[in-house]
């Protein structure tokens, strides 16, 4: 009768930990995805501001065509607006998140 109920206890031992082992794996695999979107949104917002700065250096420059100078603040606005949605978007899945 000892030897059945230690193969029982040992049985349960093993089926939790069996669960606990599928619970890290669950864990490690939902850190590396945040990981994976946080570096993607970062790079996703850097690329508009990068586009930004450089319209807006461009338009600093002395002599800038009239053609140029539209073609800049184009780019501007273009841009403003790509980065307004995407933290928009960063807005709504916090919102669907919670």
């Amino acid at each position: 009768m000892e030897i059945l109920a230690n193969q029982v206890a040992l049985a349960v031992e093993h089926a939790r930990l069996i669960r606990e082992n599928t619970q890290v794996a669950s864990l490690k695999e939902t850190d590396r995805l945040k990981s994976a979107l946080l570096a993607s949104v970062s790079h996703e917002l850097r690329t508009p501001l990068t586009a930004i700065k450089t319209a807006l250096a461009g338009l600093q420059d002395e002599g800038v065509e009239p053609e140029e100078e539209l073609e800049y603040k184009t780019i501007i606005d273009q841009e403003t607006d790509r980065l307004n949605r995407l933290i928009s978007n960063l807005l709504d899945l916090s919102r669907i998140e919670a």
